[in-house]
């Protein structure tokens, strides 16, 4: 028995800033490229021979084009900013509903629950190493009360 995977693979790119839109949409079979559709033509790529035989098909069928032109810049763009403002607000609530630190870049950092059970004054003596995925070398801070950041003791009044 033969096993055969199609896949099927959209995206979009969106520029906050310039709002350039750059859409895709292609399909694999067996683990390589078969078939991606050109949104500047409106009509299908077929880098492998086996695909000649679906673009001419699907390059015939106008309405449908049409129909994945507009999906591509209309629709899932309008998708790709309406999560991302699901998900900066989620964020923002997750910063403080569960204590996640601003850094300078605008990015998060999570928060960490330190619990130690030496005294203040030998903190002197231990350091706290990190180490991050992807990131050959570890991290290591001197553990110093006076430098770490905390939103510790701060409430936000929550609204319904």
């Amino acid at each position: 028995m033969a096993i055969h995977i199609i896949q099927r693979t959209n995206g979009c790119e969106w520029d906050d800033e310039t709002g350039d839109v750059n859409a895709f949409m292609q399909f694999g079979y067996g683990g390589e490229d078969f078939i991606a559709f050109d949104l500047n033509t409106l009509t299908w790529i077929a880098p492998n021979p086996q695909a000649v035989i679906t673009k001419h098909r699907w390059d015939a069928e106008k309405a449908e084009l049409k129909h994945h032109e507009i999906y591509l810049t209309q629709i899932f763009p309008q998708w790709l900013k309406k999560y991302l403002g699901f998900l900066k607000s989620s964020l923002l609530r997750t910063e403080l509903d569960f204590f996640f630190l601003p850094n300078n870049d605008g990015s998060l950092q999570a928060s960490i629950d330190l619990k130690l059970s030496v005294t203040p004054e030998d903190w002197s003596r231990y350091d706290c190493v990190f180490r991050l995925s992807g990131v050959k070398d570890d991290i290591v801070t001197k553990l110093d009360k006076a430098v770490i950041r905390t939103n510790e003791g701060k409430t936000e009044s929550k609204g319904c």
